[in-house]
């Protein structure tokens, strides 16, 4: 324990001190005066200086020591995505509004489609602001995107039975949603009008594979 009349210093300021003195030889002092000390004793100043550079070199390299460790010391693992909607409000409210605008090419031309009055306040991405082709490309998108919404644990059905998130059927019917819109994708970045109509029907067969098994019947809704 440092005496009451004394100030404490911390390990990291005797470090520093070590390394400025071993780096900046110094002059005169009440103490002592470094030339003369070099010229009275030249053998004891080079011992001294060459344990100077000894300890600041043995100072680096713990502290390049310290460093390693700390950077591999294993870092926590982030936390689970949080879940806030149940699978049937995260169908409606996501996946069934963008199916349908990647469906609307086989009617119309989206090229052709007329942006609504107030195409900022427009509830019909068709004729939004980004609308078009471009609301095709952007339901395209949110299709597949909405696909690893799918797979978060914790997704609950409507009826209070946990979606199915971690069995082989459900990963790989997610995984034909999602190919089926990135392929819708890039057919609507191309405007083709009849490639994108074709691809619709891909989508719907990847969706009617997962409600086949899941949805169709009261009983076994997400078993």
């Amino acid at each position: 324990m440092t005496p009451a009349k004394y100030k404490s210093i911390t390990v990291e300021q005797i470090a520093r001190a070590m390394i400025a003195t071993s780096l900046n030889r110094p002059g005169r002092s009440d103490v002592y005066h470094y030339p003369e000390m070099m010229r009275s004793d030249r053998h004891g100043a080079h011992i001294i200086h060459r344990m100077s550079r000894h300890i600041t070199l043995s100072l680096m390299l713990l502290s390049m020591a310290g460093a390693a460790l700390t950077a591999q010391a294993p870092q926590p693992a982030p936390p689970a995505p949080a879940v806030y909607a149940n699978l049937n409000q995260l169908m409606r409210g996501v996946l069934y509004p963008a199916a349908n605008v990647v469906f609307f090419p086989q009617f119309e031309n989206p090229a052709n489609v007329k942006q609504a009055s107030d195409p900022g306040m427009a509830t019909d991405p068709l004729t939004s602001t980004f609308g078009g082709w471009q609301a095709v490309e952007n339901a395209s998108l949110a299709l597949a995107e909405s696909t690893t919404l799918l797979l978060v644990p914790g997704r609950m059905c409507s009826n209070g039975v946990a979606a199915p998130v971690t069995d082989p059927q459900w990963v790989a019917f997610v995984q034909e949603v999602r190919d089926a819109g990135m392929e819708a994708y890039k057919a609507a970045q191309a405007k083709d009008q009849e490639k994108v109509s074709a691809l619709s029907e891909k989508v719907s067969t990847s969706c009617e594979h997962c409600h086949r098994k899941w949805r169709r019947t009261q009983a076994n809704r997400c078993k």
